[in-house]
């Protein structure tokens, strides 16, 4: 994985968010709730690839 794929996958973490942040302003929290699940476990992901293996 390289920085670049890191940094594009941020770029869409914070579109995710965005999207939550629209459905919680428009009152459909249980909307904005799985697309945040789903923003946390991509953070998790992401974590996870650039995590060095003698931190585990």
């Amino acid at each position: 994985m390289t920085k670049h794929d890191i940094a594009q996958q941020i770029v869409e973490i914070q579109e995710i968010l965005e999207i939550a942040r629209d459905n919680v302003i428009e009152e459909r929290r249980a909307d904005a709730k799985v697309i945040l699940q789903r923003a946390i476990a991509e953070i998790k992901k992401i974590n996870w690839q650039i995590t060095p293996i003698n931190q585990i």
